[in-house]
């Protein structure tokens, strides 16, 4: 995974600087300021670090993360599988201490993942788990766990003409208004919703293929460029399709319940604690109470898709 050569990739309105190969994301023309440093330690364990343990979480496969910070602001993110991750109290350096063996595919999950989501933090940046597109020059994001749809929906969305922005990590922040960063340019697919989406032309499917994964990277010119204004939010909520006569609804969610929906959704997840959280959930109030957010009632059917992905665009365009 590792190279003796500096790359810079763009992300999250940043530019990341490291010798990682991440091809999920474009390199980036501007190589004078990178907003992010990540540095690789291969094969040595982190060193001693004053710090007291904030939160830990386990996920599947027996996966466990755990967050340390210190008086300073400094973070340590350590995951089981991969390795720990020390973050500068500005965000601006990582330094990733790997563990042997660690598999590329998983660390850079990690590292597009939470590690990035920490390091923005400190700069003001909201993490949604989340994925969003542009329609004009305005976003749309679509909140939900994982396996609920949004990488699926994203890109139904840029079939019917919106640019993507990112897939399941979306970047907020608030200027005059809440702003939304391009993030990861590459959808991942189950082959099933694939073979309904332009990324699947050719691909013939067996009953055994439908949970294999689809990666659909979308071209510099395909997707999003700069910080735009965002113009809703959706928490996405599939329902039967014979339960529903339109294949898409919304209703507009209160202030509480709006603001504990980006709770629910932060890309942090169960890190969340301690001041970490106070700091999450004022920015989450403050982003709730300027832009809308929407349960999205979807029809549970992949043949109507395009109906769906005609039927939000309508509203973002009327």
């Amino acid at each position: 995974m590792g190279t003796t050569e500096y790359r810079e990739y763009r992300v999250f309105g940043g530019v990341l600087r490291t010798t990682l190969l991440l091809p999920e994301l474009h390199e980036s023309p501007d190589t004078s300021s990178p907003t992010w440093t990540l540095e690789v330690h291969e094969g040595g364990a982190a060193p001693g670090l004053d710090a007291a343990l904030v939160a830990s979480e386990e996920l599947a496969g027996d996966v466990t993360i755990t967050l340390h910070r210190t008086v300073g602001g400094a973070s340590r993110l350590s995951y089981s599988d991969t390795g720990a991750f020390d973050i500068s109290p500005d965000g601006a350096t990582i330094d990733w201490y790997r563990l042997p063996a660690a598999p590329d595919d998983l660390a850079r999950t990690d590292i597009l993942g939470r590690v990035l989501a920490l390091a923005a933090h400190a700069s003001g940046t909201v993490m949604l788990h989340a994925s969003g597109v542009a329609i004009g020059d305005r976003v749309i994001g679509f909140l939900a766990p994982k396996f609920f749809g949004k990488s699926t929906l994203a890109c139904a969305m840029t079939d019917a003409g919106a640019r993507l922005v990112t897939d399941d990590a979306l970047a907020l922040r608030l200027r005059r208004g809440v702003e939304c960063a391009p993030g990861v340019p590459a959808l991942r697919l189950r082959r099933e919703a694939a073979a309904h989406l332009r990324g699947a032309s050719g691909l013939e499917l067996s009953h055994d293929d439908w949970d294999w994964r689809h990666l659909e990277r979308r071209d510099v010119s395909e997707v999003a460029n700069g910080w735009l204004p965002v113009d809703a939010l959706y928490v996405i909520q599939p329902v039967e399709s014979a339960g529903m006569a339109a294949a898409v609804v919304r209703e507009a969610q209160a202030p509480l319940q709006a603001a504990l929906a980006l709770v629910r959704f932060a890309k942090l997840g169960g890190l969340l604690a301690g001041a970490l959280a106070v700091d999450y959930l004022g920015r989450a109030a403050d982003i709730a109470g300027r832009v809308p957010v929407y349960a999205l009632y979807t029809a549970r059917d992949l043949g109507r898709l395009g109906e769906v992905a005609a039927g939000i665009t309508q509203w973002h365009r009327d």
